[in-house]
């Protein structure tokens, strides 16, 4: 095996593939640097909560940034008319993702507020802390 296949399991290397390792929902490229990779999630499209024999399902899983998987939380695409059947075929998940995107209002334009807010707030905690921790007599 190689090590792409030793650092991730085949669910995860399936939803990178689907998605181009992009989020499934606002389109945010989770490959560009090390700080959208550590927010990339699975989400399960149908909720495990009400779907538990989907929850290993590859089909229902979409690769996702925080901020998406967070809004999304455990809403029930079936409440849109799709069923779990239609994870079968990638045109289908697609489209589901679509349908999910736009009622959730997820997209790129809220997720980088976000994302650009985290990061404000970030460094706003560093400003505030490094001088008091560096300024300190080491122990």
């Amino acid at each position: 095996m190689g090590i792409i296949e030793d650092a991730l399991n085949k669910n995860w290397r399936q939803a990178i593939e689907f998605s181009k390792g992009t989020c499934s929902y606002c389109g945010i490229d989770l490959l560009l640097n090390r700080l959208l990779y550590a927010t990339m999630q699975l989400d399960h499209i149908f909720p495990r909560s009400k779907y538990p024999d989907l929850i290993d399902d590859s089909n229902n899983l979409a690769l996702s940034c925080a901020y998406c998987n967070h809004s999304k939380r455990d809403f029930d695409p079936a409440e849109l008319k799709g069923e779990p059947s239609m994870l079968s075929q990638n045109d289908s998940k697609a489209k589901l993702l679509k349908m999910i995107s736009e009622v959730k209002h997820l997209n790129l334009q809220n997720s980088s507020a976000q994302f650009l807010k985290n990061e404000t707030f970030y460094l706003e905690v560093l400003k505030h802390y490094l001088p008091k921790f560096y300024s300190q007599e080491p122990t």
